[in-house]
């Protein structure tokens, strides 16, 4: 019986034990390497592919959280209070209705897996969580902050940390909650600094990384308007301030919106006319890039952005008092590129401001909405869903 013969090896010079693959084998481990880079290049720059809104909830717009994973999503009910909070889970590709919770109730932040919701009510901050199908509220964290002032929260990636910030007395203040099987307790209170605000700079978001070790939180008076976000890491159960990130004008409101991604290593900033893109290094945080808008009209903002939680995708929302749409950039080592514009529907009336936008940990998942139409109390936008 005839034996086939396999790949030749041959000895290297007088070098016993050094076996050297034949052409052939060389020729097609080269190959399939190309093959599997064409590949993994191919699916980098797929484009979004736009799908179907999500079912109507009648009067969402008050906020829009999405799990990491892409597979729950939390609608809220609108700023007149008149509609339920609606969840979402996608199946397949589709998106289902899975339960509604009260009209007061508006999301904040959600897990990984999409398992525990951080949300407001009128002036309390809540948790909520899924056994199931089934929605229940667990806890309210805290005291309730001072009416009247913008409320900002954060929740690390297994729902365990979660970050208030507010002001108090006319000084910001994050608190720090954790969670030991079902029960919350405050951990800490980061103070970034003892600054007397007498109004004017409501937008003082938080953000965290997806182990809750480390967070920022934003301060967009600092410095007579120039903004600042201050960074801090936890070790143990101890936090310390570990870098301040600045703005570099006057009313350049750095801070207004933030965006980390899961492992700490990169913040978007958002200002009065972009994003800037920081980096940390060994020992500080290095300015990479940064992205402003692509009007060139008087009066047009930048609206709301989302960073992906591996760092490689942000989209930009832009839209108020000029015409709506959403930038998507990829990133390559230290370089960002535009990469395309998804389409935006047309709205009756473009002075309205932005809405959501959530991307999921990976990038292929984008929802986004445009609120309301303020004077009419009319809903002029839905819930749209990209995918890639």
């Amino acid at each position: 019986m005839a034996r086939r013969r396999g790949p030749v090896l041959g000895m290297s010079g007088d070098r016993p034990g050094v076996l050297l693959a034949s052409r052939g084998l060389i020729a097609t481990v080269l190959a399939g390497a190309l093959v599997l880079l064409l590949a993994s290049q191919s699916a980098w720059a797929a484009p979004y592919v736009q799908g179907e809104d999500l079912p109507e909830c009648v009067g969402t717009g008050g906020g829009l959280v999405l799990s990491a994973d892409g597979g729950t999503a939390v609608v809220g009910g609108g700023p007149l209070g008149v509609a339920p909070t609606c969840i979402y889970v996608a199946s397949d590709g589709a998106w289902r209705e899975q339960a509604e919770l009260p009209v007061e109730v508006t999301p904040a932040a959600l897990s990984a897996d999409g398992d525990t919701l951080l949300a407001n009510i009128v002036d309390r901050e809540v948790v909520y969580v899924r056994s199931g199908e089934t929605w229940t509220q667990q806890a309210a964290l805290g005291k309730p902050p001072p009416l009247g002032g913008e409320v900002d929260q954060a929740l690390s990636a297994d729902g365990n940390t979660a970050v208030v910030n507010y002001k108090e007395a006319g000084v910001l203040i994050a608190e720090v909650f954790t969670r030991s099987g079902e029960t919350w307790s405050e951990s800490a209170r980061l103070i970034p600094v003892k600054t007397f605000h007498l109004g004017g700079c409501e937008s003082q978001p938080v953000a965290l990384s997806a182990d809750g070790d480390e967070a920022l939180v934003s301060d967009t008076c600092y410095a007579e308007g120039r903004g600042g976000v201050f960074v801090f890491t936890r070790s143990g159960t101890t936090w310390t301030r570990q870098a301040l990130l600045r703005g570099s004008k006057r009313s350049e409101y750095f801070g207004q919106r933030i965006a980390l991604s899961e492992n700490g290593e990169t913040a978007i900033i958002g200002t009065a006319n972009g994003t800037r893109t920081f980096v940390r290094g060994r020992n500080r945080w290095v300015e990479q890039e940064e992205q402003v808008s692509g009007h060139d009209g008087v009066g047009c903002y930048i609206g709301p952005f989302a960073l992906s939680g591996n760092g490689s995708t942000e989209l930009i929302l832009e839209g108020s008092n000029c015409p709506v749409k959403l930038d998507v950039f990829m990133r390559s080592g230290r370089r960002w590129t535009e990469s395309e514009t998804l389409p935006f529907r047309e709205v009756e009336k473009p002075e309205a401001p932005p809405g959501s936008l959530v991307v999921s940990e990976n990038g292929d998942t984008v929802l986004a909405d445009q609120e309301f139409d303020y004077l009419s109390g009319t809903p002029i936008f839905r819930t749209t869903v990209w995918t890639r």
